[in-house]
């Protein structure tokens, strides 16, 4: 009888949950300074070939996927829209050579 205490608001409270939507908003960090590269001792793989999906918004932009270094080893993030904003540019994510070591370079919004 008393899981029935605890399992009827828990219960109630994921049904109001999915009655009524997860609602989600992209924060926006503009930084003035470019993010701090991280040194790469090995070249990243050949990009993957991305199929780009039809926009479901006006205003939004397909940003390309790119390989992330975890520390580790290469990670593939898949490209996805985003929100156009006023005043500032997307960097996407990207890897500089110097001298035989890559840099990873986070994606990144810039201002003008």
């Amino acid at each position: 009888m008393n899981r029935w205490k605890l399992a009827v608001p828990l219960i109630a409270g994921l049904a109001s949950l999915y009655a009524t939507g997860c609602v989600t908003e992209e924060r926006v960090v503009v930084r003035k300074h470019r993010p701090a590269p991280v040194r790469i001792r090995q070249a990243p793989p050949p990009d993957e070939v991305e199929v780009v999906p039809t926009a479901t918004r006006a205003n939004y932009a397909w940003t390309r996927g790119h390989w992330h270094w975890n520390g580790s080893r290469y990670v593939w993030i898949g490209g996805r829209y985003r929100a156009q904003r006023t005043g500032v540019r997307w960097v996407p994510a990207h890897y500089e050579n110097r001298g035989g070591e890559y840099y990873y370079v986070e994606e990144h919004w810039a201002g003008y």
